[in-house]
C-alpha cells in the first residue's frame, strides 16, 4: 500500500514539472527593475536539442515537453542551429505600458523576435550581417520594445542565429533605456578613448626611443580598438552604409588584431632568447593568422569559415601563452612587470573561453569583461613599458651625459690644435705669401723672356720667308735656264741630256724642300689657315698643266668641284703625294691624281705602280723625318707626309694609305669635307 502511495505521488511530482515545463508562467514586470537572463528564468523556456523547428508554426505546433527550462540559467547558441527561446511576461497595472527587451552579444547572426497582437503575428528581425536592421530602440544590438498586457501573460518568441557562445537578456522599462545605454556608451567610449590615449603614448614612445616594441603595441591596440567597435556593433550603428563589408572587417581586423598582440607578447617576454621554442610557435601563429585572415576575407562562408580557425588559433594562445607568462613572473625578472600585466588579460580570455563553453554560470558580466580586463591590462602594462622607457630614457642621457663629457673633452685637444695649426698655418702663409711675390717675380720675368722669345720666332720666321724667296728666285732661273738647255740639246748626246735631268731634278728637290720648310713654319706658327673658296679642278690644273710630265695623268670632274680650303696649303700636300709616288714607282709608270666628290665631301686619290706599304710602315710613315729602311736610294728629307698629314687635320679632313686592288702599288688618300653648297 505505501509502495502504491509513493509511485502515485512520484507520478504527480513528475506531471507537475511537466506541466510547469509546458505551461508559460509569466514573469512580474514591476517599476523600477531591470531583468537579466537568471532573474527571466522563471518565463524562459527554449526548445531542447533534439527538436529543430525552422518557423513559428512549426515552435507552437511543438509538443509541450519541447520546451524546457534554461539549463543552469543560461543560454548558448550553437553553430549552424538557431535557439528558440519563448518568453512569457506579466505586468504589474502600475508598472509602465513599454519595456524594452536587449539581446547581446551584437555579433549575432540574427535575433527575430515574434510577438502575439490583436493583429496577429509580429515579425521584427535584427541581423546586421544580413543588412537587416529591424530595432525599435536604436541601440548597438538588437534590441525591441515590447507592450506585455497588464494582469495578463505575454508570450514572445525569440529565434537566435551565430556562432557559438553565450546569450545574454535584459528587460527594462521604457525610462530606463536612455540612462541604460548612456551609461554603457560612456563606458565603450572610456574603453575607446583609453585605447587611443595609450596607443598615441607608445606611438610617441618609439618615435623618441625608436624601440619597435612600442610600435607593435600602438598598432595592436588601434586594430583593437577597430575590433572592439565593429564586434560590439558601434560602428554599425553609425555608418550603417559598411554593412556590406562587416564580415571581411571583421576577420581582417579580429587577425590582425590576434597576429600583432602575439608579436608584442613574443618580443616583450624575449622568448627568442628565454623561449625559443615558442618563439617559433608564435611566428607560426602568426603567419597562419595572416593566411587566414587574407583568405578568409575574400573566399565565400560556404567554402571557410575563417572566425572559427580563427579562434581556434587564439584558443591555442590562450592556452599557450599564460602558462608562458606564469613561468616568466617567477623565472625571470626582467619580464616580471609584463608577467603582472597580461595576467589580468589572460584570465579574462580563459574566464571568457570557458564561458563560451557552459563551463561557467551565465552572467552579464561576461560581455563586459573583455573591456575590463582590457583597461587593467592598459594600467598595467603601460606603467611596465613606461618604467622601460623611463630606463631607456636615463640610459641615453647617461650616453648623453658621457658623450657630451667626451665631447668637450675632445673640444679641448681640438681647441689646442687649432691653435696650434692656425700657427703653423700663419707661418705657411707668410711663405707662401714670399714665395707668391718671388714666383710673380720670375714669371715677370719669365713673360719678358717669352716675349724676347716670340719676337726672334717671328723674326727668325720673316727672315726664313726672305731667304727662301731669295733662294726661289735663281732656283727658279736655273730650273728654266736648264729645261730650255735640254730642249735645244740634241737627244743623241746623251751624256747633257742626263746632267741637265740632274739639275733639274736637284732645283726641284730644293724648290720642294723649301715649300715643305714653309709648309712647316706656317702650321707652327699662332696664325691661323687662310680659307677661300676655290674650285680643286683649276688647282690641279694650274698645278699640272697637261703634258708638263708626262707620268702624270689628271682623272678630274668636267665640272667644278668647289672647297673651303687654305690653296696653297691643299696645294704642297697634293704636291708631296705626288712627288711621293713618282720618286717610289718605277720611271716608266703612270702617277694618277683622281678626285671626286662624295657624300660627306671631296676625295682625292693619288695612284702609283710602286712596291706599295707594308702594315707595320703606315703607322710610321707620318713621324717627323721617317724615312723607309728600304728606300735609302731616293733622296728626301722625311717631312713631306707629316706635313701632308698636319695640313689635312687643319682643314679638318683625313689622309691615309691603301694598297691597290689589282696588282702592285699604292693608294694615297685625302678625305676633306665640302664646308660650301654645290653651285
Amino acid at each position: 500500500m505505501r509502495i502504491f502511495q509513493f509511485f502515485s505521488f512520484f507520478v504527480l511530482l513528475v506531471m507537475a514539472q511537466m506541466a510547469q515545463s509546458a505551461s508559460c508562467t509569466g514573469v512580474l514586470l514591476e517599476n523600477n527593475e531591470t531583468l537579466n537572463t537568471d532573474t527571466l528564468a522563471p518565463g524562459l523556456r527554449q526548445v531542447a536539442a533534439e527538436y529543430q523547428p525552422l518557423t513559428l508554426n512549426d515552435v507552437t505546433a511543438l509538443p509541450p515537453e519541447a520546451f524546457k527550462a534554461v539549463p543552469g540559467d543560461r543560454l548558448h547558441v550553437d553553430y549552424g542551429r538557431t535557439l528558440w527561446l519563448r518568453l512569457c511576461l506579466r505586468r504589474h497595472p502600475n508598472s509602465p505600458p513599454h519595456w524594452g527587451l536587449f539581446v547581446l552579444p551584437a555579433y549575432l547572426n540574427s535575433v527575430t523576435l515574434y510577438e502575439h497582437t490583436r493583429d496577429g503575428i509580429r515579425e521584427q528581425t535584427h541581423a546586421p550581417s544580413r543588412n537587416t536592421l529591424g530595432n525599435d530602440i536604436s541601440y548597438r544590438g538588437a534590441a525591441f520594445l515590447l507592450s506585455p498586457v497588464a494582469d495578463s501573460t505575454s508570450e514572445y518568441y525569440l529565434a537566435i542565429e551565430g556562432r557559438r557562445g553565450a546569450v545574454n537578456l535584459t528587460v527594462m522599462e521604457q525610462n530606463a533605456i536612455p540612462g541604460f545605454i548612456a551609461m554603457e556608451y560612456g563606458g565603450f567610449g572610456l574603453y575607446l578613448g583609453m585605447l587611443f590615449l595609450v596607443a598615441v603614448l607608445n606611438l610617441s614612445f618609439w618615435h623618441r626611443l625608436r624601440d619597435p616594441l612600442y610600435l607593435r603595441y600602438a598598432l595592436a591596440l588601434f586594430s583593437i580598438a577597430g575590433f572592439a567597435s565593429l564586434v560590439d556593433g558601434y560602428i554599425m550603428q553609425i555608418f550603417p552604409g559598411l554593412f556590406g563589408f562587416y564580415r571581411p572587417a571583421l576577420i581582417l581586423l579580429y587577425a590582425t588584431s590576434a597576429s600583432l598582440l602575439i608579436s608584442f607578447v613574443l618580443q616583450a617576454f624575449r622568448t627568442r632568447l628565454y623561449y625559443p621554442r615558442l618563439y617559433r610557435i608564435g611566428y607560426l601563429l602568426i603567419i597562419s593568422l595572416g593566411f587566414i585572415g587574407a583568405v578568409g576575407a575574400i573566399l565565400d562562408p560556404q567554402y571557410i569559415d575563417p572566425m572559427r580557425l580563427i579562434r581556434w588559433h587564439t584558443l591555442a594562445a590562450i592556452i599557450i601563452f599564460p602558462l608562458m607568462i606564469l613561468h616568466a613572473l617567477f623565472h625571470h625578472r626582467g619580464v616580471r612587470l609584463y608577467a603582472i600585466a597580461f595576467l589580468p588579460l589572460a584570465l579574462s580570455f580563459i574566464v571568457i573561453t570557458a564561458n563560451n563553453m557552459e563551463m561557467l554560470p551565465g552572467n552579464a558580466l561576461f560581455n563586459h569583461l573583455p573591456n575590463i580586463a582590457t583597461i587593467i591590462h592598459l594600467i598595467l602594462l603601460n606603467w611596465a613599458l613606461a618604467r622601460r622607457a623611463e630606463r631607456s630614457e636615463r640610459h641615453r642621457h647617461r650616453a648623453l651625459r658621457a658623450a657630451l663629457e667626451a665631447s668637450r673633452g675632445a673640444e679641448r685637444v681640438l681647441e689646442s690644435r687649432v691653435l696650434e695649426r692656425t700657427r703653423e698655418l700663419k707661418e705657411s702663409n707668410n711663405k707662401l705669401h714670399r714665395e707668391a711675390i718671388e714666383r710673380s717675380q720670375a714669371q715677370h720675368r719669365l713673360q719678358e723672356s717669352l716675349e724676347r722669345e716670340q719676337r726672334a720666332l717671328y723674326d727668325q720666321r720673316q727672315y726664313t720667308a726672305m731667304l727662301a724667296h731669295e733662294i726661289r728666285n735663281p732656283l727658279a732661273v736655273i730650273s728654266t735656264a736648264s729645261d730650255s738647255l735640254r730642249r735645244e740639246t740634241p737627244e743623241s748626246n746623251d751624256t747633257a741630256q742626263q746632267r741637265l735631268a740632274r739639275i733639274q731634278r736637284n732645283t726641284r728637290q730644293i724648290i720642294d724642300l723649301l715649300d715643305n720648310l714653309l709648309a712647316r713654319d706656317r702650321l707652327h706658327s699662332p696664325l691661323k689657315l687662310n680659307l677661300r673658296h676655290c674650285d680643286l679642278v683649276d688647282l690641279l690644273f694650274d698645278r699640272y698643266p697637261p703634258g708638263d710630265n708626262k707620268r702624270i695623268h689628271l682623272d678630274l670632274p668636267s665640272l667644278p668641284v668647289p672647297a673651303l680650303v687654305d690653296p696653297e696649303m691643299i696645294a704642297v700636300a697634293i704636291h708631296n703625294l705626288v712627288t711621293n709616288a713618282l720618286k717610289y714607282s718605277p720611271p716608266d709608270t703612270p702617277v694618277i691624281v683622281r678626285l671626286s666628290e662624295t657624300t660627306n665631301g671631296l676625295e682625292l686619290r693619288v695612284e702609283d705602280q710602286g712596291p706599295g706599304i707594308s702594315e707595320q710602315e703606315k703607322t710610321k710613315i707620318f713621324e717627323r723625318y721617317y724615312r723607309a729602311p728600304n728606300e735609302t736610294k731616293a733622296a728626301g728629307s722625311g717631312l713631306g707626309l707629316h706635313i701632308c698629314r698636319e695640313i689635312i687635320v687643319r682643314h679638318g679632313g683625313r689622309i691615309g694609305f691603301r694598297a691597290q686592288e689589282y696588282g702592285n702599288g699604292t693608294i694615297a688618300w685625302i678625305r676633306l669635307p665640302r664646308n660650301v653648297e654645290k653651285q
